[in-house]
């Protein structure tokens, strides 16, 4: 009867130790996942912080140049994102002007950049190291970019993986742009002549002289000529260094060209559109020598008495032509007629 008591009393203790190493056993394993559910939840986190960095970081080259004095790189670079960014790596490659390629360089570099932070002469005095074939090179202190015919595509890398890329096209040629010449136009029937005194209003008078008056007056240094002319351009004209006036006759019988001329300068002044002006010429300049060369012009035996002098005048304006030379605006106007006196 006692043995059969110590047997019940042995199964029972085993039967507790189960029980006992049932519970360490669970306890164990809820430690296990909850522990593991942890790591879990913390690299997702890490995982999602990473992304969010990555996604909010935002790396610009707002601008860039080739440096014309030593071909240097000059780039400007702006950080717009949310987070601090790590530049790391710089991929450089250069295109001929039909867009072949030419070659390809990276460069390893060591920038930090926070946001909203501006980095003025990125590719000038800093440390950019030359990767050659995976491997690293010697370090420059500047970026070379050789031909200034060549296209470059810059591109930044980030830490995080992020990129930003800029091209750099070469400088285009500025053309000359072509600019109208003014319009100025005379007044038709304007034309008078003073040889007494050219601010008496009374002393003008209409565009006719004889050839002894004509060659008197031009002798003197008395002989003015006074016409009106209209701005009919779209835009005001400057005239800078004044006008000039010619009258020329060529006369019958294939006579020599016979001319004289006056010049005018008041200072520059500018011409508003549609507006008239008045310039009054003192002649001080002829192609003849005498009053006979003069008089040469008339033939009684043919019936010529009088010749007309075909006028025009011309203008020097502020309007740039070409390399920027000044335009000389000329214009025709009317001629004064002559007459033999005599005849």
């Amino acid at each position: 009867m006692v043995r059969f008591l110590g047997r019940r009393a042995v199964s029972g203790a085993i039967s507790g130790m189960f029980v006992v190493l049932i519970f360490v056993a669970a306890v164990s394993a809820l430690l296990a996942y909850n522990t593991s559910l942890d790591r879990y939840n913390q690299a997702v986190s890490e995982r999602n912080l990473m992304e969010w960095e990555r996604l909010n970081e935002k790396i610009v080259i707002s601008a860039a140049e080739r440096v014309e004095e030593d071909g240097t790189l000059n780039a400007t670079i702006q950080n717009i994102g949310a987070v601090t960014a790590h530049l790391v790596s710089l991929w450089l490659s250069a295109y001929d002007g039909n867009g072949e390629p030419i070659w390809q360089q990276q460069y390893s570099i060591d920038i930090w950049i926070s946001p909203g932070e501006i980095k003025n002469n990125f590719g000038q005095n800093n440390a950019y190291t030359l990767v050659t074939a995976g491997q690293t090179g010697k370090t420059i202190a500047s970026i070379l970019l050789p031909n200034s015919e060549w296209i470059y595509l810059i591109k930044l890398v980030t830490e995080r993986g992020n990129s930003a890329t800029y091209i750099l096209q070469p400088p285009k040629e500025e053309k000359e742009v072509e600019v109208p010449a003014p319009r100025i136009v005379y007044s038709p029937g304007t034309m008078k002549i003073n040889y007494e005194n050219p601010n008496d209003e009374s002393k003008w008078y209409p565009p006719y002289i004889s050839d002894e008056k004509l060659h008197e007056s031009i002798a003197d240094g008395k002989l003015y000529v006074r016409a009106t002319f209209l701005n009919n351009w779209d835009r005001p004209i400057t005239i800078k260094w004044g006008s000039v006036l010619f009258q020329i006759c060529v006369g019958p019988s294939n006579k020599k060209v016979i001319s004289f001329g006056g010049y005018w300068y008041g200072g520059s002044f500018t011409w508003n559109p549609g507006e008239e002006v008045q310039i009054i010429y003192k002649v001080d300049s002829c192609t003849w020598v005498n009053n006979l060369e003069l008089e040469s012009l008339f033939y009684e035996a043919r019936g010529i008495t009088a010749v007309t002098f075909t006028g025009s005048a011309a203008f020097s304006s502020d309007v740039p032509i070409g390399r920027g030379e000044f335009f000389s605006s000329a214009v025709l106007m009317d001629g004064l007629l002559v007459y033999d006196v005599d005849k």
